[in-house]
């Protein structure tokens, strides 16, 4: 066996999406007449269609944009026309240009602030709520656009649609730009007037608290994939400035830290917890993947024995328990470690190696010949298992079935037991597997849907009769 460089950890990757509908707001006030304005026929006409057009013609709006053009064209330093172009320029969706439109009647006519700060949000929230009925409707890529339009129109202001656009992003093969748009609504979530706004909008700011947490572990997971180390240990430290008790975030930082190469300011964190106040098992559990990654064996070691106090029957801590172990050459509690590791799962190869190892190098060759000879005895073996947890709970254990000796067709039971933090049982599934020829080789992949957040897992594999 080779010593792997990873171990994968219990990193929550579940992206925020927001869907639902944000409230508009009043009307607005203003709109024509005021020093430095002329109204005239088109700027009339154009006031007449965009009533129209709000009280349920749409159709007006092109008529109003149509006649404010006219005024543009016939007077270009009337602020009027402009703003008139940029309202109808909203009732049709096109927020570029109504976005430009705005800025020209702002500068000629600057009183014209609040009304089209109003306008501006509300032409938001419409976007917005489009965006996410076409998200429903299974036209993600309109969603996309209207959530980059809503941020045109009125950038900077709410975190929602930066959120929705940095987790679709990824599908469309736009890492960088789900990054960015990570980012941009962190900066957002941490400005005081955003702060504010948020605790008192009944709508958009009930989970307010959640945004900057979620926008942050997933950043993190979109930098790690990039192998932008250092830039997710930045954004999870700006976090825990604020949040210094967030154990999760701590754990996520200091696996971060060790990927950017700062194994000791990893290891800190890591001590600092698991001499702590009492952890659940999937902490637990990524303490002692982070210090195994970081070679420090024998904290990992009581991390993953850490584990298994809360949980006896995890798997994956019991297999780097006695892993971990083997490969520090600490024998004398490698043995205990491996044989508990075989009761839990006695149709894995390795488990039977590591065993062998350990009982050889406590002077007890002729055990672990025997093991050794347990191992070739298998009629089939179940390897790399692979747990994958649910964004809001349940979880999939999938491997490889691999005959050696069955015959063809034979059908053999697995039952994977899932577990909690707790330890506590979440569920279980079951898959009868048929046996491929013998000497090949078949994949399975078990389900558990539930609420409940899944940290770990155990076979119980019942062979065929006879």
């Amino acid at each position: 066996m080779n010593r792997s460089r990873y171990v994968p950890m219990l990193l929550a990757t579940g992206a925020l999406m927001l869907a639902g509908c944000a409230s508009s707001g009043g009307p607005a006030g203003g709109g024509g007449g005021g020093e430095g304005l002329r109204d005239n026929d088109y700027t009339r006409s154009a006031e007449l269609f965009l009533t129209q057009a709000e009280l349920g013609a749409a159709e007006r709006f092109q008529d109003a944009l149509d006649a404010a053009m006219s005024s543009i064209s016939e007077e270009p330093m009337n602020a009027i026309g402009y703003y008139q172009a940029a309202r109808a320029q909203v009732g049709l969706q096109d927020y570029v240009a109504a976005d430009t439109l705005f800025n020209k009647a702002l500068e000629l006519h600057p009183p014209y602030e609040p009304d089209i700060e109003f306008l501006r949000n509300q032409a938001w929230r419409v976007a917005f709520n489009v965006a996410s009925e076409s998200m429903d409707a299974g036209n993600m890529a309109q969603s996309i656009e209207l959530w980059e339009a809503a941020e045109v129109i009125y950038g900077g202001r709410y975190p929602q649609a930066l959120i929705n656009l940095a987790s679709v992003y990824p599908d469309f093969e736009r890492m960088d730009d789900a990054i960015d748009a990570y980012e941009a609504a962190l900066e957002v979530l941490r400005d005081s007037a955003t702060i504010e706004m948020m605790r008192t909008d009944s709508v958009l700011g009930d989970e307010w608290q959640d945004y900057e947490r979620n926008v942050v572990i997933n950043r993190t997971v979109l930098l790690a994939g990039q192998e932008r180390f250092a830039e997710a240990a930045s954004d999870l430290a700006v976090y825990l400035e604020s949040n210094p008790d967030d154990i999760e975030i701590l754990a996520n930082r200091a696996a971060v830290l060790v990927e950017a190469g700062m194994p000791d300011s990893a290891e800190a964190i890591y001590d600092n917890l698991l001499s702590g106040e009492a952890l659940g098992a999937g902490r637990y559990y990524n303490i002692g993947a982070g210090l195994y990654n970081s070679d420090n064996l024998e904290r990992a070691a009581e991390a993953f024995a850490k584990t298994l106090e809360v949980s006896p029957q995890h798997r994956e801590a019991a297999f780097m328990l006695a892993y971990t172990l083997n490969f520090a050459d600490d024998f004398e509690p490698c043995v205990p470690a491996a044989l508990a590791l075989l009761d839990l799962d006695p149709y894995h190869l390795d488990n039977y190696q590591i065993a062998a190892r350990c009982l050889a190098g406590t002077d007890k060759g002729q055990e672990a010949a025997g093991y050794l000879q347990d191992m070739q005895n298998l009629a089939f073996s179940i390897g790399n298992p692979i747990l994958t947890t649910g964004v809001d709970g349940g979880g999939s254990v999938a491997g490889d079935f691999t005959n050696k000796s069955l015959e063809a067709g034979t059908s053999v039971t697995i039952r994977v037991h899932f577990s909690g933090d707790d330890g506590a049982t979440v569920g279980t599934a079951t898959q009868r597997v048929e046996a491929p020829a013998p000497g090949e080789t078949s994949t399975f992949q078990l389900d558990l849907v539930s609420d409940q957040e899944v940290v770990g897992y155990y076979f119980q594999v019942i062979p065929p009769r006879g």
